[in-house]
């Protein structure tokens, strides 16, 4: 149930359309969680985020030591994301 969707619409505090379920974001048609419409996570205003992928049994946190511009899809976090699906 976690991962119904409970909203579909345009985030005014995100600026994004966005799939929130409870208390995640769906990744959808978006990629911030990996290449998986399935996975899922939240981001944190500066780069900080933790996302899962149930199919790929991954899950991942990332907390930094400083802060980003990026409210959303911070290029760090992105990265490490990208890298992390290219091993598997």
């Amino acid at each position: 149930r976690m991962t119904q969707v409970r909203s579909s619409r345009m985030d005014l505090t995100l600026g994004m359309e966005a799939q929130w379920a409870a208390g995640v974001v769906l990744n959808g048609t978006t990629t911030f969680f990996g290449p998986n419409p399935r996975a899922y996570g939240h981001s944190g205003w500066g780069g900080s985020f933790g996302c899962a992928d149930p199919q790929q049994r991954l899950a991942i946190g990332y907390v930094c030591n400083q802060m980003g511009p990026d409210l959303v899809g911070d290029v760090r976090a992105r990265e490490l994301c990208a890298t992390l699906y290219a091993c598997l």
